[in-house]
């Protein structure tokens, strides 16, 4: 019986990455900087209330995450740059900090590393059935053994647990990995079809999906291509007036970004304005009053 080491920790965010890259999130995945990272790490956690991510984001940055202190977490991009590298595959991270927080921009389960260190490898016989490791939602698994031979996870609650495959299992039954194998190449083919036309670039108040490789005319030469992001297709930039409806249920509806000292640009939703890369805010009063309602000072 072996406990899970740092290592395998390591090793097992980066194979996370290598799928993740080609996510919801490729955008900031596929071809890494300090910057997107940054933005990654903002976008995950603006609505993250799992306590371990916050703890985690506060070891490895020096202060605690605030939604509202975007400028803050910029000052600090540098912070970022191991974990690009390690997910280019350049260097190794040598920091639990670091690991954690690229665990958490990836979203790999079980985190953070104690945690997942909690998991225990077992040699089980080319008898045996499918073995299953389950997770405890607060306190980890407990393991039984039997005859030397049978490992039994018993969770508190059944229904707050994932099964995990035992690597040995995939190694003495093939139906183990032969189908996830093939499902994985159909993806990966799919995804090579698809992404000739698996760009999108930003024209005028919307996204449109384009060809990666053909150039485009008119309005959309003059912004950049990027991988679809199925998040950021849905984003609009709106026109609003004072019979907008700007909350709902004190959330806000309506973000803005500042076209100039007198001029707000509207969106439908959070992320970062497609051109100049600035993060959106969400709308408040004081904002509607300056700028839709135009009251006086």
């Amino acid at each position: 019986m072996q406990k899970n080491t740092l290592e395998a920790f390591k090793k097992a965010v980066k194979e996370k990455y290598e799928i993740e890259k080609l996510g919801i999130h490729s955008s900031f995945l596929l071809h890494p900087s300090r910057a997107k990272l940054r933005n990654l790490c903002f976008e995950v956690l603006k609505e993250n209330s799992y306590t371990p991510d916050l703890l985690c984001f506060r070891a490895f940055l020096g202060f605690e995450f605030n939604p509202n202190s975007f400028q803050k977490l910029k000052a600090a991009t540098d912070k970022f740059r191991p974990i690009e590298t390690f997910f280019k595959g350049e260097t190794d991270l040598t920091d639990l900090e670091s690991v954690q927080m690229a665990a958490i921009l990836v979203d790999f389960s079980p985190r953070p590393y104690l945690k997942y260190a909690k998991f225990e490898s077992v040699a089980l016989p080319e008898t045996a059935s499918i073995a299953l490791q389950t997770e405890r939602s607060n306190q980890g698994p407990t393991s039984q053994i039997e005859n030397g031979k049978t490992l039994l996870i018993k969770p508190e609650n059944p229904r707050n647990t994932k099964p995990i495959l035992l690597k040995n299992d995939y190694v003495s039954n093939p139906a183990y990995w032969i189908v996830p194998l093939f499902a994985a190449v159909l993806l990966f083919y799919g995804y090579q079809a698809i992404n000739a036309k698996g760009c999108m670039q930003w024209n005028n108040d919307h996204y449109e999906v384009v060809d990666c490789k053909t150039e485009q005319l008119g309005l959309l030469t003059a912004n950049e291509k990027k991988p679809i992001n199925s998040q950021l297709l849905s984003l609009r930039k709106i026109n609003v007036c004072d019979t907008t409806t700007f909350f709902k249920h004190e959330k806000a509806l309506v973000w803005y970004c500042k076209k100039n000292k007198n001029q707000l640009e509207y969106f439908n939703g959070p992320g970062y304005h497609p051109e100049s890369g600035k993060a959106l805010k969400p709308i408040t009063k004081y904002m509607i009053k300056k700028y839709v309602l135009k009251t006086p000072k």
